[in-house]
């Protein structure tokens, strides 16, 4: 066993396990890093989903009222001119 080890150790280039090591935890923080920007993208989506929910909501009561309030004037508009 302590044979294979040796002849494996002499294989690789000198410092390269330190190189991956240093590779490997710069990954490690590119990958926390981009799911912490994912989880922040999926909230402010939620919000503007939300938000946009909301909007169209007020959006069709105001149009509901002004519908009903050009009807009052066409009636009362239809009913001066008779």
């Amino acid at each position: 066993m302590n044979n294979i080890l040796l002849q494996a150790a002499e294989v690789l280039p000198p410092g390269i396990l330190e190189k991956l090591g240093d590779q490997l935890f710069s990954i490690i923080i590119l990958v926390a890093v981009a799911y912490l920007f994912w989880k922040q993208q999926n909230k402010l989506s939620e919000k503007m989903e939300k938000y946009i929910e909301e909007d169209r909501a007020q959006m069709l009561e105001v149009i509901e009222k002004n519908t009903k309030a050009f009807e009052r004037l066409d009636d009362l508009i239809g009913s001066r001119i008779k």
